[in-house]
């Protein structure tokens, strides 16, 4: 086989996968796609539109395209040709259309699409891209539309439709995680020359020894890797390499005897800690309190770091938003529709942050203060509760605090889960509450505390007293 590349690593890792079958079907098949002709290029962006209309992001949403020259004129197939702007409304209908070349629906409709090259085609399950023959063809409305190839509208939209659920399969997060996965695995196999699937027991033995030697991974990041390599293969219709192989497990148990498998923990964070941000904070400015909040949110309700700052963008229903906020007579309640446990958002869980009157690190003050800036400013219930605080922009101001203070702990966003959890026990909390309020499904939490020497002293001492002298 012969070796394929992804040409769009940046792109959505849904789309690559997707882009590898189709490369494999037609290869199965025997037939040979003319990808880069000017008429696979118009029909690749035709079918991108589907996949894509509904992205705010694109610059023209009449036309569903996102590439314009300097002058900002466009948008603009792959040779450089303008797209008929009334693409995506599908109202395209003008015979004395100029651009109708380029729509796929109005070349039907006025061109008879199908005598030339550039009618809408669809790739199927096990199958190579065919052209679909011609039927009578209605709208929205169940009126005809005189002329028109049948179900071609349909079947675009329900193709779209199909790509946007497939794209909502996996969380974000864990689209960034394969993107990554799938880039260092598409450099390994350009490096010796291999396809991408299938991958032989051989092959990922040398990508073990390969993540070792050359990237200089942990043993549970090398594990984590190999990941994309079973998706690639069931994406495929194949079955993957690794699961239950000898060879490899061979060559993973040396890896992890050479290399070790210690896993350490976030610095914690702790009351002292905290004590020395506040210090160093200006609570009467907008973006501090926001910090301090975040602080006491993550301490308070063990949470994970996606849980109270903003990823990447602000995304409804994930992020913490005003309206999220609910006052109780002991302090504020928070509820999260998202974590990395409620996916589909079918249940909310309850932070609970209590008010310690007097108290320097009491989290109720702490949200009671941030609250009348967004009032000030007018911001509505939707908006997010933290205003926009990304991930550096937090970490950055504690470590650049801490360090200005001679503490050498490298705070992570991880740090306040692990830090509350550990002091947690250290209190006497049982080890059930402490997983229901880091709302943890597994005993994972386990790994999130530590138990301090001092503590271990006193318990190993209250057991040596509680012997008999003799």
């Amino acid at each position: 086989m012969s070796k394929r590349t992804i040409t769009s690593p940046s792109s959505d890792v849904v789309d690559q996968v997707q882009e590898h079958i189709n490369q494999l079907q037609l290869q199965n098949s025997g037939v040979r796609e003319t990808r880069y002709s000017a008429t696979a290029k118009a029909i690749q962006e035709i079918q991108n539109v589907s996949r894509g209309a509904n992205n705010a992001n694109y610059k023209d949403q009449n036309s569903g395209f996102n590439s314009y020259n300097k002058k900002g004129k466009g948008p603009f197939l792959p040779d450089g040709r303008t797209i008929c702007r009334r693409f995506n409304i599908g109202d395209c209908y003008r015979k004395d259309c100029k651009l109708a070349h380029h729509c796929a629906i109005c070349y039907a409709k006025n061109h008879n699409a199908s005598q030339h090259s550039t009618s809408f085609q669809f790739r199927q399950a096990n199958s190579v891209s065919t052209q679909q023959p011609s039927q009578p063809e209605f709208n929205m409305h169940g009126s005809k539309k005189e002329g028109t190839t049948g179900g071609e509208e349909l079947r675009a939209r329900l193709y779209s439709s199909v790509q946007k659920y497939k794209a909502c399969g996996w969380s974000e997060g864990t689209k960034r995680t394969y993107r990554i996965q799938l880039n260092c695995f598409q450099t390994f196999c350009e490096l010796l020359d291999l396809a991408l699937v299938p991958f032989s027991a051989d092959n990922v033995c040398l990508y073990i020894a390969y993540l070792v030697d050359v990237k200089s991974f942990k043993y549970c990041t090398i594990v984590n890797y190999l990941n994309i390599i079973k998706h690639l293969h069931k994406a495929n219709g194949l079955e993957e390499p690794i699961s239950g192989n000898w060879q490899i497990q061979k060559v993973l148990n040396g890896v992890r005897r050479s290399i070790g498998d210690a896993q350490k923990g976030a610095e914690l964070m702790t009351p002292r800690l905290l004590l020395i941000i506040k210090a160093n904070l200006d609570l009467n400015s907008q973006n501090d309190i926001c910090i301090w909040s975040a602080c006491l949110m993550g301490f308070y309700g063990l949470l994970r770091p996606g849980n109270f700052y903003i990823l990447e963008k602000y995304v409804e229903h994930r992020d913490i938003q005003i309206c999220d906020v609910h006052y109780h007579r002991n302090g504020y309640v928070i509820e999260l529709q998202w974590t990395k446990t409620v996916q589909f958002r079918e249940r909310k869980l309850n932070i609970v942050l209590p008010s310690i009157v007097g108290h320097p690190l009491c989290p109720a003050s702490a949200i009671k203060e941030l609250l009348p800036f967004h009032f000030k400013r007018g911001a509505k219930e939707d908006a997010p509760l933290l205003c926009n605080l990304s991930y550096q922009m937090f970490i950055t101001r504690i470590n650049s605090i801490l360090i200005s203070n001679d503490v050498k702990q490298h705070i992570t966003g991880h740090s306040f889960r692990r830090g509350g959890a550990t002091w947690c026990l250290r209190i006497g909390m049982s080890d059930s509450m402490i997983k229901d309020i880091g709302m943890w499904k597994s005993d994972a939490y386990l790994r999130y505390t530590e138990v301090d020497l001092s503590r271990k002293f006193d318990i190993v001492q209250s057991f040596g007293a509680s012997l008999p002298p003799r």
